[in-house]
């Protein structure tokens, strides 16, 4: 869908109350802006597709109180934009992976990413949402809010979530309409062979995104689709295959996603412990005690987070 070039240029002008004072990205959705309004600093974005935009503050609203959801402050529109305000936050997984010269994370630091993102999936997932649209670009990190600089995950862009759940828990077996869905560059196999786009393809999604952030860089998959296509069935089949050496402590992670393939409700237990799994076998153990798994999920209960660390700019 094309961009309209219009809306990158919206610096100093004032909507809906608020003053845009400087561009944070842009996409086929519209523009992001830091924006002002009296003592209020937040992230605007601006859109002339009323179908994202009306999907998306409406699936926020939904999903109102998960931490690693953007807060929904605001949203507005008039006969030509429209405009969502949420919390501003700190850069995505992206930009901070172009930021380092090794176009990489460490290792340590991705078992957090996993682990941290896994639940947040499964948050998400419990409210009937599947997000769709998992990538290292919707990914931020938020903002240090302790004197000890940590940050925790957060992921954004609901422009084409959908409900896949009723509130009665119930799947709700409307076929998926939106095509474009199929053949992108980070779509799951499923989802290319027409099926619709479910719990377990934004945990898939997501392991083709920390691959990346591993260091993962084949030209033929970035290039040749039918080579990414297989490298993509493989990832799930016969892992170890196919993972290059950066990314080779991931088997587990694979492992746990194909093991919970065909099932309505996955076990995100079991694949989020395959992170600490990884973890340890890094590290030189052949297992991870269940005392240690015990303390992480009771970390994670208690909204604890595993963190990371970053130098704001």
């Amino acid at each position: 869908m094309p961009f309209n070039p219009a809306l990158r240029n919206m610096t100093g002008k004032t909507i809906a109350g608020y003053h845009l004072t400087q561009i944070i990205g842009y996409g086929s959705y519209g523009a992001t802006y830091k924006a002002i309004s009296g003592s209020e600093t937040i992230c605007l974005k601006v859109s002339d597709k009323f179908r994202g935009y009306e999907n998306e503050w409406k699936t926020m609203e939904k999903l109102k109180g998960i931490r690693g959801v953007p807060t929904l402050i605001m949203h507005n529109s008039n006969e030509t934009l429209w405009v969502i305000g949420m919390s501003l936050e700190g850069p995505n997984l992206k930009t901070l992976q172009e930021r380092n010269p090794t176009k990489s994370f460490q290792k340590s630091t991705l078992h957090k990413m996993l682990y941290q993102l896994v639940t947040i999936l499964e948050e998400i997932h419990t409210r009937g949402i599947v997000h769709r649209d998992i990538k290292l670009n919707n990914i931020i990190v938020s903002h240090p809010r302790s004197n000890d600089k940590s940050v925790y995950l957060i992921i954004c862009d609901y422009g084409q979530a959908r409900q896949y759940r009723n509130e009665e828990g119930q799947r709700i077996m409307e076929p998926d309409d939106d095509y474009r869905l199929a053949n992108r560059f980070h779509a799951t196999p499923n989802v290319d062979m027409g099926e619709d786009h479910g719990p377990m393809d934004d945990v898939r999604q997501l392991s083709y995104a920390v691959l990346f952030a591993s260091g993962y860089n084949d030209p033929e998959y970035l290039k040749n689709r039918t080579h990414r296509d297989k490298i993509k069935r493989e990832l799930f089949r016969a892992p170890t295959g196919v993972l290059p050496e950066c990314a080779q402590w991931m088997e587990y992670f694979f492992d746990a996603i194909s093991e919970n393939d065909d099932i309505d409700f996955p076990n995100y237990e079991e694949i989020k412990d395959s992170a600490p799994q990884v973890k340890s076998n890094v590290l030189g153990k052949n297992f991870i005690t269940h005392q240690k798994r015990f303390q992480i999920s009771q970390n994670m209960n208690q909204k604890t987070c595993l963190v990371f660390f970053y130098k704001p700019t």
